[in-house]
């Protein structure tokens, strides 16, 4: 991130799993009937987002490389490592373009409720991860500090360069970042969809951009006196690749509506994805990230490929890509892309296991000299598969199932606001249920 790393990271699916059940009306044949029907076959289609769903896989494990298999005396391979920070773009930009996409149309009608859901998403993960590394980090010699705890706990560190960097999860800032980019959502999102399109194409997309370069300057210690003012303004990292998914979400929805994807040229729908997306491993093998200048180099991990990105996730979106379309829609790579935020998130403390017990353990066993690295990705994504649908999925399911007893009210008394169930539901007895649910 970023997962990403990725990063809420959030998956196409897991993202179009909020649509509200709200019973439909009965309605008689005719023109509204059929703009009904027009856009409930436009929802289902929203849902067929599988190249996206893969290609985050692709994406998560690009920037493990970059944290783990960097140097491995190999130079291709260190030279496409070295760029793998640069796929928390396309995590922060991807996580804008499908809230976008689900939520033009029918809005949020309720922020906290929205909210609830997206930190029920994302923390259950990320507080196991937490609760692992610190009764492991101490067996191996490393002290646990009460700071870092506390902000990792907070979801803070994007916001605390002291512990930005800390042993119990670095890649933890890229929570409160989704955390904070979320709450700017239901804001952000009704100016967005309401600009015409060639404002959202010309000025905001390359507004965003722009705002990227102050990001990796600040990220070098320049502090250009004309832009102070932003500087000041402590904003998580990749906020602006979050905004500019949010506009192109925004954009390719309203194409679609038109049906604008007919007027790119055929040659670049069937085979455009697979064209940039060699183009860019190309580029990635031959050179490395730090033999470019320092301003680029920064800028890499902080939006310089949004552009790149873009083009991959219009065209990924519309999933008429003769090479890859086939192979990324199995059934497979969809479960790939649907664990790549837990793997994300998990990197920490499976690398201290695989480092100090399970390598070990396994060249003791066969009498091998392996590199550790290359059995914790292996591991990394076993567990990954493991805790996604034995823990994250159950528990987000517990949490929504909490939040709706937490909501229900006797018949003639108001409804509970959203921000108000969210808080019921975090004071609510039923906590110990959710500890029971993990027991079991």
């Amino acid at each position: 991130m970023d997962n990403d790393d990725l990063v809420e990271v959030e998956s196409p699916t897991s993202a179009m799993d909020d649509t509200e059940d709200e019973p439909e009306e009965e309605q008689e044949p005719g023109p509204e009937a059929e703009s009904r029907q027009e856009n409930d076959s436009r929802t289902s289609r929203k849902r067929q987002l599988h190249i996206l769903q893969s290609l985050r896989w692709l994406s998560a494990m690009h920037i493990i490389c970059y944290h783990f298999l960097a140097e491995t005396g190999n130079k291709r391979w260190d030279n496409f490592a070295s760029w793998g920070a640069s796929q928390l773009t396309y995590f922060f930009v991807l996580s804008g373009f499908i809230l976008a996409y689900q939520y033009t149309d029918r809005g949020i009608t309720n922020v906290g409720k929205f909210l609830f859901k997206r930190w029920a998403r994302l923390y259950p993960t990320y507080l196991l991860s937490i609760i692992v590394q610190c009764i492991a980090l101490p067996k191996v010699g490393i002290p646990v500090d009460a700071g870092a705890l506390a902000a990792v706990f907070f979801s803070l560190t994007a916001w605390i360069p002291r512990y930005f960097l800390n042993f119990i999860n670095t890649p933890g800032w890229s929570v409160g970042a989704f955390l904070f980019q979320y709450m700017l959502f239901p804001t952000l999102l009704k100016p967005i969809s309401r600009a015409k399109q060639g404002t959202r194409f010309k000025k905001l997309l390359p507004a965003c951009w722009i705002f990227s370069i102050l990001e990796a300057g600040h990220a070098m210690g320049i502090d250009i006196s004309l832009f102070k003012p932003f500087n000041s303004i402590i904003l998580p990292p990749h906020t602006g690749s979050f905004i500019f998914g949010i506009v192109l979400g925004c954009c390719y929805l309203e194409s679609e509506k038109q049906s604008a994807e007919t007027r790119i040229p055929e040659l670049v729908r069937h085979f455009g994805l697979c064209a940039i997306i060699f183009a860019s491993v190309i580029l990635f093998i031959s050179t490395h990230a730090t033999s470019v200048p320092s301003i680029l180099y920064y800028w890499s991990s902080r939006g310089l490929f949004m552009p790149l990105f873009a083009f991959i996730i219009w065209l990924g979106a519309l999933e008429t890509d003769c090479l890859l379309r086939h192979w990324l829609s199995l059934k497979p790579c969809l479960l790939l892309g649907q664990v790549s935020f837990t793997v994300y998130i998990l990197q920490g403390c499976v690398n201290t296991f695989s480092a100090n017990w399970i390598g070990p353990w396994i060249n003791k066993q066969f009498g091998l000299s392996l590199d550790y690295n290359y059995v914790f990705l292996v591991v990394l994504n076993v567990v990954g598969f493991v805790v996604h649908f034995m823990l994250e999925q159950p528990a987000y399911n517990a949490l929504l199932f909490l939040d709706s007893r937490s909501s229900t009210e006797p018949a003639g008394i108001k409804e509970v606001s959203g921000w108000r169930r969210t808080c019921n539901t975090f004071i609510s007895y039923e906590w110990v249920r959710i500890v029971a649910y993990y027991l079991l």
